[in-house]
């Protein structure tokens, strides 16, 4: 969770469809806003940040997972900083996606 200055609160990590098996699919990677009423995700306001795409499946699995979260305070951008993480973390790639509110 992420209270951004604007007094608005996110949510990010992984959401599927189905339930999770043993923790995975670790992808993928979803931002959403939360309501302070329900405490709920605002569906409205889920985004996709990442996910694995079908040319990557020969890499190993694909962890998308460990993001922190920040706020740039001079544009109030969300600034969302991970690894897309293989094969049982033995190779990895960062990622910074810079979210206007």
């Amino acid at each position: 969770l992420f209270r951004h200055s604007s007094g608005r609160c996110f949510w990010s990590g992984n959401l599927t469809e189905q339930n999770c098996q043993g923790g995975l699919p670790r992808w993928p990677l979803v931002l959403g806003e939360v309501d302070p009423k329900s405490l709920k995700l605002v569906r409205s306001s889920l985004l996709i940040l990442d996910t694995l795409h079908p040319e990557e499946q020969a890499r190993g699995r694909l962890e998308l997972s460990h993001l922190s979260m920040l706020e740039d305070r001079q544009t109030g951008e969300l600034i969302v900083v991970y690894p897309r993480s293989y094969n049982a973390y033995k190779s990895r790639e960062w990622v910074t996606a810079r979210i206007a509110l």
